[in-house]
């Protein structure tokens, strides 16, 4: 295997596949990202949603909506040779950046995991904590971004250098490949999104055991959220499962090959894929389990308000 391998951005052949992918990606992106957008700055101004859960939504809706706009310069706008004059005037005008763009969709990964582990982990600990947890996250909330933030930053440590350079060289936009660095990072962030679909799994399961076990103890009926808990739960996995799936077989092409060599040539557009899997869904994931956002957008009521109050402040309701 070589140390690395220099090409030129500049060169790339017009590809009908990619260009395919890229319409579809953009047919279910761009509604997807404009809604992001909307219930970010709706969850921010509407009085209704002034719980800390929501100050944590909007933290997973920042991320989310970041991830998807740097995928299009790590990743997207490079199969397109009409594009890459953008991509161009980036680097000419900010050198550096488009490298970082490429060590970013790595970052997104943990940053992701973080926003939605604390999503699940706020249910279960305003189950057991009640109101203290809620003053202590309300208050400390954008804390927890910036650890969250500094935290995705740490698996970087565990190898050297970029997997990825983008510069200029005598006028033309090059791409740098680091072969070993770059094994090396796709071995680690699989091991890492093994870790993370586990523990996303945990955390489902014990928020609608714990959550379940509080509602008996009140005396109010479980089976109708107990099972949007154990749904919401399964949807998380779900969508985690595609970055794992992609992460695990990349890691394992990259010491044993087996992939088919079209699949191979456009790892990163499929890559693209699995990661909008994850990052398009939030808006989805609360129009269906969020009552709240029901009753305030589609005008839905619920029969039973001591049942909300409780799924209002453990889970999305």
């Amino acid at each position: 295997m070589e140390p690395s391998v220099t090409s030129s951005l500049e060169s790339v052949q017009p590809n009908p596949a990619a260009q395919l992918m890229t319409v579809t990606q953009l047919i279910y992106g761009v509604p997807s990202f404009i809604l992001m957008i909307f219930f970010l700055i709706y969850l921010g101004y509407s009085k209704m949603y002034t719980n800390s859960f929501y100050r944590i939504v909007q933290i997973s809706l920042l991320v989310n909506i970041l991830c998807f706009v740097n995928t299009w310069f790590a990743l997207r706008l490079e199969e397109h040779p009409s594009c890459i004059f953008i991509l161009k005037w980036i680097e000419t005008s900010l050198p550096g950046a488009l490298t970082l763009a490429k060590y970013h969709a790595y970052w997104f990964m943990h940053m992701q995991f973080c926003a939605t582990a604390m999503l699940s982990l706020h249910r279960i600990l305003t189950v057991v904590f009640a109101g203290k947890f809620e003053r202590f996250c309300y208050r400390w909330y954008p804390a927890i971004g910036i650890s969250m933030f500094v935290y995705s930053h740490l698996p970087k440590l565990l190898w050297p250098g970029f997997t990825l350079e983008v510069h200029i060289v005598n006028g033309t936009l090059m791409k740098t490949r680091f072969n070993l660095v770059y094994v090396n990072a796709i071995n680690i962030n699989a091991i890492f999104s093994a870790i993370y679909f586990i523990l996303i799994l945990t955390i489902g399961i014990a928020t609608v055991v714990l959550v379940t076990k509080k509602l008996r103890a009140a005396n109010l009926p479980t089976d109708r959220i107990s099972k949007k808990l154990t749904r919401l739960a399964l949807i998380y996995c779900f969508l985690y499962t595609g970055i794992l799936m992609w992460s695990v077989i990349t890691s394992i092409d990259s010491n044993f090959p087996f992939l088919p060599a079209f699949i191979v040539n456009h790892n990163f557009t499929f890559l693209t894929y699995s990661s909008d899997i994850m990052t398009l869904s939030l808006p989805y994931i609360l129009l269906a389990f969020d009552s709240n956002i029901q009753k305030q957008i589609f005008g839905f009521r619920k029969k039973k308000r001591v049942v909300t109050v409780v799924v209002n402040s453990a889970m999305l309701s």
